[in-house]
């Protein structure tokens, strides 16, 4: 990773907004500019130096992680020795802070204790610069994307009448700290009617013949992250509406991916996806959920694919497709890529089969 180039491209953004520095505190911006992914971090950077705040917990690992920063562990904590850089700095610097992450009373906890110094908030201040992965980032998400890959496959293995959502979910897991990994964020694993909702956690439901299993999982390999969703039914399924719902999902999944390229808005895609799920026959409240979003050091971030997003493509992008059908009392399907914009359209991320009609387990 070249973190000197990225606080570059940070300092590159101060005369847009109209700062002299910047203050960050969210832990993975702090990771994306220097390398450091400790939980306790803040960064400061103005035109000619990057320093990294840190405790004594955290010495040894910021200099091993650190790129292009130096790394400093005060004594008197790192907010005061934030404070007592910045008092440092010559003239009367405004200083951009991260106001989507930084709360107001810590804003206002600082503000007195600056001789000089004004604080500004900025939303995105890194984030913006977060969107267009590079090279490196690619190579890991493409990691993170074959080790869910591999996992879900494997776990896939078990599934039976009887095994429990939790059971499922801890196999899951297994198989991805095994290979050396963690998951991005906690499975969705759901059965039968609980597959209805886009969000369920596994509990100890045991699966029954007939039920719709969907699983919506991630690895995080390097810190960058993967999501993918499949469904399938244990067994045959028991209502001839499974295989419709299904069946139109994929149709809406293949529609959109065929249309994504560079220069399309987030509102184009997602209409396209809810148009084929529209025209199979489902009514609008069987889909309310945008159709996905953007994906890298955290497992959602933008730009989106959404009903009112004006977002405009562009390569670089790793984004998520994952569109679904809800039907409480019945369940719910929902299939998910991940995709990489290129300059022409875009590469289908995830390798986990999607077959043509619904997969009986």
């Amino acid at each position: 990773m070249d973190y000197p180039k990225r606080i570059e491209a940070l300092r590159g953004r101060f005369e847009e907004i109209g700062v002299h520095a910047a203050l960050i505190c969210h832990r993975e911006n702090v990771a994306y500019l220097s390398g450091f992914d400790g939980s306790a971090g803040w960064l400061v950077v103005t035109p000619d130096d990057a320093v990294l705040f840190t405790d004594s917990r955290y010495t040894l690992q910021a200099e091993d992680q650190s790129q292009g920063v130096e790394v400093r562990t005060p004594e008197e904590g790192i907010q005061e020795g934030v404070i007592r850089c910045l008092n440092d700095l010559r003239g009367r610097p405004v200083v951009a802070f991260e106001g989507n992450v930084l709360t107001w009373r810590q804003a206002e906890s600082l503000r007195p204790k600056l001789v000089r110094a004004t604080l500004a908030a900025e939303s995105d201040l890194v984030e913006k610069l977060r969107q267009i992965k590079d090279a490196d980032e690619l190579a890991l998400i493409r990691q993170a994307v074959a080790a869910m890959d591999a996992a879900y496959q494997a776990t896939l293995a078990i599934v039976r009448p009887g095994l429990t959502e939790a059971e499922f979910a801890l196999e899951l897991e297994y198989s991805v700290r095994r290979a050396g990994h963690r998951e991005s964020f906690t499975s969705i694993v759901a059965s039968g009617p609980r597959s209805a909702m886009p969000h369920a956690q596994p509990t100890s439901r045991a699966m029954e013949e007939g039920d719709f299993l969907k699983v919506d999982c991630g690895a995080r390999v390097g810190g960058y992250c993967s999501d993918m969703t499949r469904t399938v039914s244990v067994g045959q399924p028991a209502d001839p509406r499974q295989a419709a719902m299904y069946e139109a999902v994929l149709g809406a999944l293949l529609a959109a991916e065929d249309a994504i390229r560079p220069g399309a808005t987030g509102k184009d895609i997602d209409a396209i996806a809810r148009k084929v799920i529209c025209d199979a026959g489902f009514e609008a409240d069987c889909y309310e959920h945008g159709l996905g979003h953007a994906i890298g050091r955290e497992v959602h971030e933008n730009p989106r694919f959404a009903k009112r997003s004006d977002d405009v493509l562009c390569p670089g992008l790793v984004m998520t497709v994952e569109p679904g059908i809800y039907v409480a009392g019945l369940g719910g399907v929902r299939i998910e890529d991940m995709v990489h914009i290129t300059e022409d359209g875009c590469e289908v991320l995830t390798q986990t089969p999607k077959p043509a009609t619904l997969p009986c387990i």
